[in-house]
């Protein structure tokens, strides 16, 4: 997944999550007396700083968790999404300074994720990109995959990146629900919408709109030129395997993947070449009427 490289099939993302995750019952630590759904701000702890704001908590708490991520995996994490309900007008800002580049549920509020679908955006102030999830989360019942599924097909309307939160593996005392039906949406989402959407981390679509889409941070422009795409990367850094949409007068569509190096890339473009039906099945697929010209039942 863009911008990941290995050699190996799949990659995971290390995404923080927080030290303590505020606003749920897991936030429980001896600075806030296991004070269970303890928020930034209502307790004293060994990690953090000298700034005691919720700015400066929130920074701490994502800090510590950081430390411990690169202590144990060598790994720098770079996107974050908020365990419950506990995000101010200071998240973004403090996921900013504690080194995240994406984050989902920073500057939302309740209704953000359950009634609207907001885009891709800067929270104020900032350069991070919020990515906002869809609810449900960890789908249990066909109503909430129906839901899931509406949020995928508008997404895909839109333009709109769809990100799903499930713990299927911490569901498999409730039974194979949650699996089954995240699996059911990770497959309508490769096979359903002919090859127009890919699955990333929440890292990988927030960096791709970063670099390609944002009208503050992106370092890739697009031009048509005498039969090529030309793209240019104001970046200082090689982009790798970058899709190139492309548009045909014909209608058709096609993708092309490229490794942007600094400066310019140009890109032949050709319509796909189109072979022949065999004889028979031509024949075959003329005899079939149309839906209008077919008797009714």
């Amino acid at each position: 997944p863009y911008p990941a490289v290995s050699e190996r099939p799949y990659v995971i993302e290390l995404g923080n999550h927080g030290h303590l995750h505020y606003a749920t019952d897991t936030s429980g630590d001896p600075g806030n007396d296991w004070k269970a759904g303890a928020r930034a701000g209502q307790g004293a702890y060994a990690w953090q700083g000298s700034d005691r704001s919720s700015f400066g908590d929130q920074r701490d708490n994502a800090l510590e968790a950081a430390r411990w991520c690169r202590e144990l995996f060598g790994f720098d994490m770079r996107s974050w999404a908020k365990p419950g309900r506990g995000n101010d007008a200071f998240s973004a800002s403090a996921m900013e300074a504690a080194g995240c580049e994406v984050v989902t549920g920073s500057d939302i509020r309740p209704r953000d994720n359950v009634l609207r679908q907001p885009p891709p955006h800067h929270p104020t102030g900032t350069r991070v990109v919020e990515l906002t999830a869809r609810y449900p989360s960890d789908p249990q019942h066909i109503q909430h995959l129906a839901m899931l599924e509406y949020w995928l097909h508008r997404g895909h309307r839109l333009g709109i990146p769809v990100v799903m939160l499930v713990h299927q593996h911490m569901r498999q005392w409730d039974g194979v629900v949650c699996e089954a039906m995240t699996e059911h949406m990770l497959s309508l989402a490769v096979n359903g919408f002919r090859g127009d959407l890919f699955i990333d981390t929440v890292y990988g679509i927030g960096r791709y709109w970063l670099d390609a889409l944002s009208p503050v941070t992106r370092c890739v422009e697009v031009r048509i030129e005498s039969g090529a795409v030309v793209v240019r990367n104001r970046g200082d850094r090689t982009l790798l395997a970058v899709p190139i949409d492309v548009t045909l007068r014909s209608g058709e569509r096609l993708t092309r993947l490229a490794d942007l190096a600094p400066g310019e890339t140009r890109i032949p473009i050709a319509a796909p070449e189109r072979t022949a039906a065999p004889a028979h099945e031509a024949a075959s697929r003329s005899a079939v009427p149309r839906n209008a010209e077919r008797a009714p039942s």
